[in-house]
């Protein structure tokens, strides 16, 4: 199992939730990059850091031989032609938008019908195609610079509102990102509306420091951009680690619910209440390791189950696709090791429910994943899945499925996902 290029996520549930609306307060009356948001993201706890004060970081920004550019505001003339949709790099928050850089630019297109872009004076970017309602947005970050020779790691963080950048599309020069996650996530009101605000790292580690940084990633629809910056420097300490495997283990992970509302739970238990519980309960997974005596095979095996929404797919309704990711701590920010998707059991269908002044179809389903294989380290062609009910994605880095039992250890925990079209 590769551990090290993974996505990851930074903070936990309970210590990001644990930033107050007395700090969001204090920080929209500060003097920052992004007055839009009120959030300040280089701030105690928000996230954003700069490499001298972060575990993946170990050198100053704007030190010879690194390379650093920030967009803070996105000014469309201040990079080739007045539209065309680039920007140069653009900070109130350093003291320098860009240094090590001998040349640096962001741009961003969409292949979305009737495409229309807001700025809001440059502060961010929203697609506004569809008539109005948004559409995916790619993006580019074209850099290039003399940093120094040898091992190198390139480091970007995102500030976006209402969705993360989906993590599948980023690439440095084609390549996947070593690590990927969220180091911060917010509830909070812009311009008097409730909005989510992402703040997000990803790092690549190279064997080699390139010529240029082409940095490609794409935007899902409805997802405001408000900014980017990218450090690169010399690799040095700050590695992940992965822990020791031991040839036996029996651990219990924690199986989220999904966290519906509470005002459309306690809709659901007063139309329904012999179909919709009045708490939906999070539940168990069980991981079992053992190695034989001789050392020449090892059984693993993950089993668990919770119950959740089933929806009416064939006629509108969300996904039924759901996924358990798997996460393991580190000091950068916690690496997701491997993605599982639950099979639907125990179907209950159909309760007829109201939804904003329409009925539809609503459902229960136990959603349960059911696991083991065998492994034979002196005969890797022996190997097999012995058990399926469900599937765990256990080599993240590889495109398609590496099928398997995540090696789990103590300290892993896991996020409930439903997949959104």
């Amino acid at each position: 199992m590769k551990t090290t290029a993974h996505s990851l996520m930074g903070k936990s549930i309970g210590a990001r939730l644990a930033v107050t609306a007395g700090l969001l307060v204090s920080a929209m009356t500060a003097s920052h990059a992004d007055s839009s948001i009120g959030i300040d993201p280089y701030a105690q706890g928000f996230g954003f850091d700069r490499p001298n004060e972060a575990a993946w970081g170990g050198w100053t920004r704007c030190a010879p031989g690194s390379l650093f550019a920030e967009w803070d505001n996105f000014v469309d003339d201040s990079h080739g032609a007045a539209d065309d949709r680039t920007a140069a790099p653009n900070t109130a928050n350093e003291s320098v938008s860009s240094c090590g850089a001998t040349s640096a630019w962001l741009g961003w297109s969409t292949n979305a019908v009737n495409p229309g872009f807001a700025y809001n004076k440059g502060v961010y970017i929203y697609n506004l195609s569809n008539g109005g309602q948004g559409g995916p947005t790619s993006f580019r970050v074209d850099l290039a610079g003399n940093l120094n020779p040898g091992l190198t790691r390139v480091a970007m963080q995102l500030e976006t509102r209402s969705y993360a950048i989906p993590e599948e599309t980023l690439r440095l020069n084609g390549i996947k990102p070593t690590v990927v996650g969220n180091k911060f996530e917010v509830e909070t009101n812009i311009n008097g509306r409730p909005a989510k605000v992402f703040h997000q790292l990803v790092v690549w580690n190279l064997n080699s420091a390139p010529e240029g940084l082409l940095i490609e990633f794409e935007s899902k629809a409805h997802t405001v951009l408000h900014m980017v910056t990218v450090d690169a420097g010399p690799l040095g300490g700050g590695q992940s680690g992965t822990g020791e495997a031991s040839s036996t283990a029996k651990i219990y992970l924690n199986l989220p619910d999904e966290g519906l509302d509470a005002a459309w739970v306690q809709s659901l238990n007063g139309q329904a209440p012999k179909f919709f519980p009045a708490e939906w309960k999070p539940s168990e997974l069980l991981y079992k390791k053992n190695t034989n005596k001789a050392g020449t095979r090892v059984t693993q095996s993950l089993k668990g189950g919770i119950k959740s929404l089933f929806h009416d797919e064939a006629n509108g309704g969300a996904s039924n696709r759901v996924f358990l990711d798997i996460y393991r701590k580190d000091a950068i920010a916690d690496i997701r090791i491997a993605q599982c998707e639950l099979k639907a059991t125990k179907k209950r269908r159909w309760a007829k429910v109201n939804v904003n002044n329409q009925l539809i179809n609503l459902g229960t389903a136990q959603y349960v994943i059911d696991i083991a294989e065998s492994k034979f380290p002196e005969d890797a062609s022996k190997n097999k899945l012995t058990r399926k009910v469900g599937l765990c994605d256990v080599d993240l880095a590889t495109d398609g499925v590496q099928a398997g039992v995540p090696e789990l250890q103590e300290g892993d925990y896991t996020r409930f996902r439903r997949q959104v079209d």
